[in-house]
């Protein structure tokens, strides 16, 4: 991968956690604790939003130690029903990621162990990784726009076009 290309990479990434950010700010309390039925009423709006920025937060936390251990994240229930309180974190952990980007390389050819349960620990890079954060917030800002959408009250301008879309159909449709 071409040096350009992993900072591409690094930037829609922040731009995909800015859009986050941008559709939190937008929400009502009740929006925040919406479910669907179609994920059995169990996931929330705010569920999904805090999973994301677990993730890129243990991302962040194991660059340092080399070491990332997604399932260790901290789950906090305020994040996932807590306007404010998703708001306050969301907004950190994205800049985080955005600053981290931007002032300090990122090698993304350096080897990072990644631990999952029940496997062990796994050999990967930096860049692997970006690209699983990158493909896991689109997966789940598509269950947000899902859950969203089936409230036949919202209103579906809140979410830009792309939102929730994986990139090679972003790619297909405009081909087409």
């Amino acid at each position: 991968m071409r040096q350009n290309d992993k900072r591409r990479l690094a930037r829609d990434i922040s731009s995909l956690l800015f859009d986050n950010v941008d559709l939190i700010e937008k929400l009502t309390p009740r929006q925040l604790n919406r479910s669907s039925d179609a994920f059995g009423g169990e996931d929330t709006v705010g569920r999904h939003f805090r999973h994301i920025f677990n993730h890129v937060e243990s991302f962040l936390n194991g660059l340092s130690a080399k070491y990332i251990d997604y399932e260790a994240r901290q789950r906090n229930p305020q994040i996932e029903t807590n306007l404010l309180k998703a708001k306050e974190y969301a907004s950190n952990v994205q800049e985080r990621f955005h600053l981290r980007s931007e002032t300090s390389p990122l090698f993304y050819e350096e080897r990072i162990r990644i631990h999952e349960k029940p496997y062990g620990n796994f050999d990967s890079t930096v860049q692997a990784q970006m690209l699983y954060l990158y493909h896991h917030t689109t997966h789940h800002d598509a269950m947000i726009r899902m859950i969203l959408f089936d409230d036949k009250n919202f209103d579906r301008n809140l979410i830009n076009d792309s939102f929730g879309i994986a990139p090679s159909t972003l790619r297909y449709q405009q081909n087409k």
